[in-house]
């Protein structure tokens, strides 16, 4: 008999496919085109792949992959560490914009707990055991 998946697993897998993943999937395309933001290929690409893959391991951890879980957790940890770093440099740089104040300042709250909150309930023994084969 198959373990039934917990509130917790459905709402952060759901929520990491949602925040981490499409929509800034969807914001990094839209300002692809915008000449104006000087977005290079290379990072599109990046932010393609890395976003797309969250997607994909947030519903292979609703199906219960081992791996997914683990895949969510590491991509999920450079995801936010990479915005934490980009929110850093700007305010290092003294270059943020009035209208984007609350985005920079808000990541440096946000990143640790979007981490955090992931490392805490993927790795837990309750949770591990849903992974469990059998």
């Amino acid at each position: 008999m198959k373990k039934d998946r917990p509130l917790g697993m459905w709402l952060l897998a759901i929520a990491d496919g949602l925040f981490s993943g499409v929509m800034p999937l969807v914001v990094i395309v839209v300002l692809f085109q915008n000449p104006e933001y000087g977005q290079t290929i290379l990072s599109l690409v990046v932010m393609v792949l890395l976003c797309g893959s969250i997607v994909a391991v947030s519903i292979g951890t609703l199906y219960r992959d081992n791996l997914s879980r683990y895949l969510l957790l590491a991509l999920i940890t450079v995801y936010w560490s990479l915005r934490l770093f980009n929110s850093l440099a700007a305010i290092n740089s003294e270059n943020v914009a009035s209208s984007q104040i609350g985005l920079v300042y808000g990541d440096l709250w946000r990143a640790p707990f979007w981490i955090g909150i992931n490392w805490w309930y993927w790795l837990r023994k309750h949770t591990a055991k849903i992974f469990q084969p059998g």
